[in-house]
């Protein structure tokens, strides 16, 4: 059984009552662009931010340094100096 949460306004299908094992609360400050994508894939979803953000932990792919695929383009460090 699903409790019901308003993501946008919109009924989504939370987790079951007591599914969660080691909860752990988290804050996080991230731009208003990507909190309204994360509210736009929830909503999509049919989930809340916070099953939406847990699948995606669990499910992004690492490469051979542990770091999320594509990380290193993505993120440049053209800046840094030689050692």
């Amino acid at each position: 059984m699903y409790t019901p949460h308003i993501v946008s306004g919109m009924n989504t299908r939370g987790r079951p009552r007591g599914s969660l094992v080691d909860v752990r609360r988290i804050s996080l400050l991230i731009e208003a662009s990507a909190d309204e994508r994360l509210n736009d894939l929830a909503e999509a979803a049919k989930t809340s931010r916070s099953g939406l953000i847990q699948w995606l932990v669990e499910h992004v792919e690492a490469d051979a340094q542990g770091k999320p695929v594509g990380w290193d383009a993505a993120h440049p460090h053209d800046e840094e100096l030689p050692i």
